[in-house]
């Protein structure tokens, strides 16, 4: 009955939700777990905005979020859900602005976290069948997802994402619960460092798409254009215009001088969420491999974005040269391996630099370490289940402390985290340590995630591959998917297992969960 039916797949990762097909080699939709909250009024869920663009201004509009990453002092990671919130995510998602589809009609997958929280997977669970009367539901496990996006089935999967990079052994789709390593690292830190290091050591100001007139910029074209046409055609009938023509060089070097707004009703973290939307597409451009940005809102602003000859230009119209383009690419390798460069081997990472070659590189990383970060979460809010009315609170400043995420300096992800050929290597140890010897998932290292997509990741990690070795007695095999596929290995995973014609024996249907009961169906179903 279901297996003509194409399966809806759900992926709800650390901060976003990819949503598409079985079948399918990539997501019909990708989007923040983020809802606009208007404020200034008793605004409930009816009243949020969706989908809500980092590049569209919104006065008096507050970050809601469904999903926030939580890593503590004890070296233990969590997602806080609201769950409110990613109902109506959900319903949005559903709607004609994003799938346009009706749950009720086709089979759910829906991924999860690879650490087990038992109310996550029993209040979505709940949701979706009571919420959607969706008819069959398959939870999983991300890596399991992406082991099967790259053809395997048991190996160690490295997931390098926004937020976190998690370590996990998979043998034959079973995660060993008891040996995931995780850590917050990942791109998001890398956005933060580098709008800090351009703002506090370049004094480049980044300023967010909505802050920027275009309508003056487009006048002052319009009028260069035309100085330039009228001093190109006096310029055949008199020798006096020399003058000019030198002046209308001037100002048409000026053109990408644009106007910026103040955006004073724009609230502090919608102004950052943009600004660090704007970094984010830098460091793409600059720093990932063979990777093509795509927006599903307005592909309007691309008109801001020139990359040639390793230089970059900001939506202000300020350009990026070649020194500074090159000095961001340092910072990646640092964060992620430790790695520090000098002037013997700074060819491996940059263009021909005579700049970068006379850098004083020890103080470039000393540099780093005084930077203070910008920090997006500053408030929770809670939701009135009576009147769905949702109210602003201030962080608990101990809890705020303890959670690494919010940290405004380097030295507290360096506290945790010693790079990624410790970080493997420990995640292996640990398997070892519990007399667990198996080739099939100890010699496959599986390569996944947003994050890996920087310029020489993988050629970094293999560097790295006898170090990790010298803990085991054969080496280890890196698999990897080229190109975006490795953004999208979970989805492609879900897409696999969704396809298979035996998908529909492993959901749980709805007269199950009426049976037996929430509890006791995902336990028995979604191991």
């Amino acid at each position: 009955m279901y297996e003509k039916i194409q399966t809806v797949i759900l992926d709800v990762n650390d901060g976003e939700i990819k949503a598409g097909y079985s079948g399918d080699c990539a997501p019909k939709f990708n989007y923040n777990l983020i809802l606009g909250l208007p404020i200034g009024h008793n605004a409930t869920l009816k009243h949020t905005i969706f989908p809500l663009f980092p590049d569209v201004k919104r006065d008096n509009v507050e970050l809601l979020y469904g999903m926030k990453y939580i890593y503590n002092d004890n070296n233990n990671s969590r997602y806080d859900v609201n769950y409110e919130v990613m109902d109506k995510l959900i319903e949005d998602i559903s709607g004609n602005k994003a799938l346009d589809v009706n749950f009720q009609d086709q089979p759910i997958l829906l991924t999860e976290s690879n650490k087990t929280d038992n109310k996550y997977r029993e209040k979505m669970t709940e949701m979706l069948f009571e919420s959607y009367n969706v008819s069959q539901l398959f939870l999983s496990r991300r890596s399991v997802l992406s082991c099967y996006g790259c053809a395997r089935t048991s190996g160690l999967v490295l997931n390098v994402e926004n937020n976190f990079t998690n370590l996990c052994g998979i043998q034959e789709g079973y995660i060993f619960q008891k040996h995931i390593e995780e850590v917050p690292i990942g791109g998001e830190l890398i956005d933060r460092i580098y709008l800090a290091y351009l703002q506090s050591i370049k004094n480049i100001n980044v300023y967010p798409y909505f802050a920027i007139d275009k309508t003056s910029a487009e006048k002052k074209n319009n009028i260069n254009n035309n100085d330039k046409n009228i001093v190109n055609s006096t310029a055949t009938t008199t020798a006096t215009t020399t003058n000019s023509n030198i002046t209308t060089i001037n100002c048409t070097n000026s053109i990408n001088e644009k106007k910026i707004l103040k955006c004073p009703l724009v609230t502090k973290s919608y102004y950052l969420w943009g600004t660090l939307h704007v970094v984010n597409e830098l460091k793409q451009n600059i720093s990932y491999n063979n990777y093509k940005h795509s927006n599903n809102n307005n592909d309007e602003k691309n008109i801001n974005i020139d990359v040639n000859q390793n230089t970059y230009v900001l939506p202000d119209g300020s350009v990026l040269d070649n020194d500074t383009t090159d000095t961001l690419k340092l910072i990646f390798p640092y964060i992620f391996f430790k790695k520090k460069y000098n002037n013997n081997n700074i060819s491996k990472i940059t263009s021909t630099n005579t700049m970068l070659k006379n850098m004083d590189f020890d103080q470039f990383y000393d540099t780093l370490h005084n930077l203070t970060l910008p920090v997006l979460y500053k408030y929770n809010y809670k939701i009135n289940n009576s009147n769905s009315i949702i109210e602003k609170i201030i962080d608990n400043l101990p809890d705020k402390s303890s959670n690494i995420c919010y940290s405004e300096h380097i030295e507290s992800y360096f506290e945790v985290f010693d790079g990624l050929q410790d970080f493997i290597k420990k995640g292996i140890l640990s398997f070892i340590s519990a007399n667990i010897h198996l080739d099939d998932v100890l010699n496959f290292l599986i390569v996944t995630g947003e994050s890996t997509m920087f310029s020489n990741f993988i050629s970094m990690l293999k560097s790295y591959l006898s170090y990790i070795d010298t803990i085991k007695k054969k080496s280890t095999k890196l698999i990897y998917s080229k190109g975006v596929d490795r953004k999208y290995n979970c989805f492609i995973g879900a897409s696999i297992l969704s396809s298979l014609g035996s998908f529909s024996q492993f959901c749980m249907t709805k007269s199950e969960y009426d049976e037996y009961g929430v509890k006791n169906i995902v336990d028995k179903k979604c191991i």
